[in-house]
């Protein structure tokens, strides 16, 4: 009986002391790459300038992560489909442990994105956080580096310029 309270006892410090139990875990390499890799997996990569942030009403989980969305102009495409001159980038694990965590990318912040379309196979996820991205708008990875934040627009086209001699290039 007294191992039941010593084991009661530090499960409960445990979930006292405890703040989030860690879902998430990046493992390296392939699920975890830098930009360039990030850029070379992902379909679409452009340089566009942050213009506003999208929050929930009621933040669901993790409220302190509670930028759901960013909204841009596309300054740049630098790989893939063409990508319209106004877009809203979704944390594709927004409400996780794995959440790419969009608080930086603030109005004004100018970056280079490897993204994603936003496909209809997370639509049971998105309602669950009561978000409803549409089928127009683009999602960014939650684990490796999927941006490359620039100091100015004018970084813009010699950004994209580096960007694709590397695509180019063997890898």
């Amino acid at each position: 009986m007294r191992r039941a309270w010593v084991l009661l006892g530090m499960l409960a410090g445990t979930v006292v002391t405890t703040d989030r139990v860690q879902a998430c875990v990046c493992l390296g390499g392939s699920d975890s790459p830098d930009f360039n890799h990030a850029m070379l997996g992902s379909t679409i990569v452009l340089v566009g300038e942050v213009t506003a942030q999208g929050k929930p009403v009621v933040p669901k989980f993790y409220p302190e992560q509670n930028v759901a969305y960013i909204d841009g102009v596309r300054l740049q495409a630098i790989k893939g489909d063409v990508v319209p001159s106004t877009i809203r980038i979704w944390d594709a694990s927004f409400g996780t442990d794995c959440s790419y965590d969009l608080r930086r990318f603030t109005p004004g912040v100018v970056a280079g994105f490897a993204i994603e379309k936003n496909t209809p196979d997370q639509k049971e996820y998105w309602d669950l956080l009561q978000l409803a991205p549409s089928l127009t708008d683009y999602v960014v990875g939650g684990c490796g580096e999927y941006h490359k934040v620039l100091s100015t627009r004018n970084d813009a086209k010699a950004f994209a310029a580096t960007a694709k001699r590397w695509l180019a290039g063997p890898h």
